[in-house]
């Protein structure tokens, strides 16, 4: 079951490193330090299981990696 309502979130993950979460799967990704800013857009209905937005933040992780 994913998450239900509206959900928004920020943590500092990083001494250059800022992830906000909202709602449906929809999230911000921030590293100063490479001048680096990765949205992601969902439409999801009923939000996205924790299994979900870990793949999402893998993906995110990966990218930011190569940057």
């Amino acid at each position: 079951m994913g998450a239900i309502g509206y959900k928004n979130y920020w943590y500092r993950i990083g001494e250059d490193e800022i992830l906000a979460l909202g709602s449906s799967g929809i999230f911000l990704y921030v590293n100063r330090k490479k001048n680096l800013i990765i949205s992601k857009y969902s439409s999801f209905v009923q939000g996205q299981s924790p299994t979900e937005f870990a793949a999402g933040f893998a993906l995110v992780k990966k990218i930011a990696a190569t940057y």
